[in-house]
């Protein structure tokens, strides 16, 4: 018979060890290290199983428990003295068990402790014992354990059981929830159990819940009664109520549940205890804040929490303000630990503001913790961090302290308790010098004219800081520097006059520093100023003479000097010429030294038709020249039959200039100006006239803009009454458009015609009235 109870009560076990991978466990609870075995009545025993296990994994032959500690202990645990006497350690077959156990590979080992409740309660009093079980496994091959770290295995366990005389005990009487974040979302929940320890069914007819708490901060699920708890069956234990803890403020709370049964006999129900329960919690916060940095403002902003663990979060910013690229900045900050819980820190490090990279040209020169593993309530910490940019900007950082928070036993842990973050934000600052050039080259200066001249230099700051730019002049010098500094804003410009006085033939240099506030090395700046000294020049100015038949077009030049023409860009003078010989029709720059200066807004030929032309030639840039050729400039006239067989051609006031200079060649009037002339050349009758010419002439005057675009201004003279027609020729011979057929009257006529659906290019403007023919060049360019 006693072999048929041993097998039964083998069977759970075996089933156990096929399954569990671990060397060491109790049977009953695998996965536990406290074991409450049971409530057990005065007089009355229960036990639990616990298996060691050479598990194959480990691959060693045997396996030992030793009889004493480091691989063996049964006995007190501290601050409870006595109380482990009444368990005692047996073999599966009852004989005692004090160790000394091989196991062979693949094979296990159980033995069972069991609690007796003694009735001697002066020695043993009633209530909760507890006791300390270490089991440690060892090779056996090598040298005795001397610590846990020559074990293979080692657990430790506290057992627990009950000592009552009451017919329905709870488990507990007291349960601490101990630290529980405050407005956790998952408030922590402990089921009360109690247990009929009464040979008859016993029955709760009634309950009591006391919330001492602020704001009922103890809920439990309120259970229907009354309850049946029947004896020895697994209903013999009920869970009777959940009780859930949120705290939603820091401090001390607590609350109680008693419940009342109704006893058999229930003529004993005065004197028998009923069971009740202590529950105690503590509602707890961390709040890490930010109260100086020291000289540098706080950026304080509150924020609503869309995660629903609290009302509202504080978001702390120090603003470092403008550092010099370069130049290092000290943020000191003091946090004080406004929370109930100790603050210890895990990890701290500053990263980027918008991800988990690492922040560039910061470092925590003196982390939080440095002096206090743990910062207290109401204490204070400080930190100090040291920024150095590299380049210009705005930077953004945030300084992560992690918590050790999560390592303590605290439930419910918010996830802004897991991390403290600062942010900190700066500007990378520093001018910086831009240029468009270092070398300028004054060209050709003519000594003494002006007396002065300007050269102005415009200086960028292409930084996020004003630039202090300072010129230095080494003297004796022909430049002098206006203004003596010069402070350009962030992302604009200012300019330095430069004067200068020359006064020696042949080429110069000049080299003037400038220097900035930027860091050294780049603080220093040379300009090159070039250039070359050339005295007044003298030249000859000559027309020829010429002669051609009436009714001609004539070209009539003016010759120059070309080794010194290209040293102007500027030409004004007065051409006198006899209208009633010769109409002017207009300019052609063609192959010659004012090529080009058509197209300048500022040229200008004004003919008043009373035989003088005034003349004024500019070249459209400032740094482009007359070139180097013979003819200044070729005009055209139209030749008539006249009152005089000759004319005299001549030039009054030339005058050749710069922008600059408003003389650079010296014309002597007597000496250096060629006029000439233009004469009639017939072969029959120069003495007779073709037409009266007091009035009007045939002419086809002139044809402006040149070049045109969209629209051309024609003016001609008409002699008598006759057809006049105005077409427009490509430069293929073509006619492409009739400008004008009519019958006009003699007189002077200006006509504005639209050219703009003709394509760009080289075409012809004839004229034809009576035996009158003429035709004169346009340019379309768009």
């Amino acid at each position: 018979m006693k072999r048929i109870i041993l097998s039964i009560l083998l069977i759970p076990f075996f089933y156990l060890f096929c399954f569990s991978q671990k060397a060491i466990y109790n049977n009953d609870f695998p996965e536990q290290d406290t074991i409450f075995i049971d409530i057990v009545k005065v007089n009355e025993s229960s036990r639990t199983f616990f298996t060691l296990k050479n598990l194959q994994s480990l691959n060693i032959q045997k396996l030992k428990i030793g009889k004493a500690l480091p691989s063996f202990y049964f006995g007190e645990t501290p601050g409870h003295p006595f109380e482990w006497e009444e368990f005692s350690k047996t073999y599966l077959t009852g004989e005692l068990f004090d160790g000394d156990i091989e196991i062979s590979q693949d094979s296990s080992f159980t033995f069972k402790v069991t609690y007796f409740a003694d009735p001697r309660l002066p020695q043993y009093p009633l209530g909760l014992k507890r006791m300390r079980l270490i089991l440690g496994l060892f090779d056996p091959s090598k040298p005795p354990p001397i610590d846990d770290k020559s074990l293979v295995a080692v657990d430790t366990f506290l057992l627990m059981a009950k000592k009552t005389y009451h017919w329905v005990d709870a488990y507990f009487v007291v349960h601490n929830f101990d630290s529980v974040y405050i407005n956790t979302k998952f408030p922590p929940k402990f089921l009360w159990k109690l247990k009929n320890i009464h040979s008859e069914t016993e029955t709760i007819t009634s309950y009591q819940f006391k919330d001492s708490s602020d704001r009922n901060e103890f809920t439990i699920t309120k259970p229907e009664v009354p309850i049946e708890i029947r004896p020895k069956s697994p209903r013999s234990v009920i869970e009777f109520t959940g009780i859930t803890y949120k705290p939603k403020n820091r401090g001390r709370d607590s609350a109680n549940i008693s419940i009342k049964y109704a006893p058999i006999p229930p003529e004993i129900a005065d004197s028998i205890p009923m069971p009740s329960i202590n529950i105690y919690g503590i509602g707890v916060e961390q709040e890490i804040n930010l109260i100086d940095a020291i000289d540098l403002p706080i950026l304080k902003k509150t924020m609503p929490d869309t995660t629903g663990y609290t009302d509202s979060i504080v978001v702390y910013t120090i603003d470092a303000g403008k550092v010099r690229i370069g130049f290092s900045k000290i943020i000191n900050g003091i946090i004080r630990n406004d929370g109930n819980l100790r603050f210890g820190i895990k990890n701290q490090a500053i990263y980027n503001q918008f991800d988990d990279n690492p922040a560039e040209y910061i470092t925590i020169s003196k982390p939080l913790g440095t002096y206090h593993f743990h910062l207290l309530p109401n204490l204070l910490d400080t930190f100090r961090l040291n920024f150095t940019p590299q380049k210009m900007g705005d930077y953004f950082f945030r300084y992560t302290i992690e918590s050790d928070i999560i390592d303590r036993k605290i439930y419910g842990i918010s996830p802004y308790a897991r991390k403290v973050v600062f942010n900190i934000i700066a500007k990378g600052v520093s001018p910086k010098y831009s240029i468009s050039k270092d070398t300028f080259d004054l060209g050709k200066v003519f000594i003494g004219c002006p007396p002065e001249r300007t050269e102005i230099v415009y200086i960028n700051n292409t930084g996020n800081e004003p630039l202090v730019v300072t010129p230095y002049v080494e003297y004796p010098s022909i430049f002098t520097v206006e203004p003596s500094e010069l402070i350009i804003p962030s992302l604009s410009n200012s300019s330095f006059t430069f004067t200068y006085k020359l006064d020696k033939i042949g080429a110069f240099q000049q080299t003037i520093t400038l220097k900035t506030n930027e860091n050294s090395p780049n603080n220093q700046y040379n300009l090159f100023f070039i250039g070359e000294g050339i005295p007044l020049r003298n030249t000859q100015m000559t027309i020829p003479h010429i002669k051609s038949q009436p009714g001609r077009i004539i070209n009539i030049p003016i010759l120059v000097d070309r080794e010194v023409i290209n040293l102007s860009n500027q030409y004004t003078d007065t051409l006198i010429y006899d209208p009633s010989l010769l109409s002017f029709l207009g300019i052609d720059y063609l192959n010659t030294a004012t090529e080009g200066s058509q197209i300048s807004e500022n040229t200008k030929i004004t003919d008043n038709r009373n035989g003088k032309l005034f003349i004024h030639l500019e070249m459209p840039i400032k740094e482009q020249y007359f070139r180097s050729r013979d003819t200044l400039v070729k005009f055209q006239f139209r030749t008539y039959l006249g009152n005089k067989i000759s004319s005299p051609i001549s030039i009054t006031s030339p005058l050749f200039s710069d922008y600059l200079c408003e003389k650079v060649l010296n014309i002597d009037p007597n000496f250096d100006i060629f006029n000439g002339s233009f004469t009639l050349d017939s072969v029959c009758g120069l003495q007779l006239k073709a037409y009266d010419r007091s009035d009007f002439r045939f002419s086809l005057i002139s044809v402006n803009p040149v070049p045109a675009m969209d629209y051309i201004t024609i003016e001609f003279e008409n002699a008598y009454q006759t057809d006049v027609n105005l077409a427009i020729f490509n430069n293929y011979g073509s006619k492409v458009s009739n400008l004008l057929i009519n019958s006009l009257p003699a007189g002077l006529y200006k006509q504005n015609l639209y050219i703009g659906s003709l394509a760009p290019g080289v075409y012809y403007i004839e004229m034809k009235a009576g035996i009158f023919y003429d035709k004169v060049k346009i340019i379309i360019n768009r």
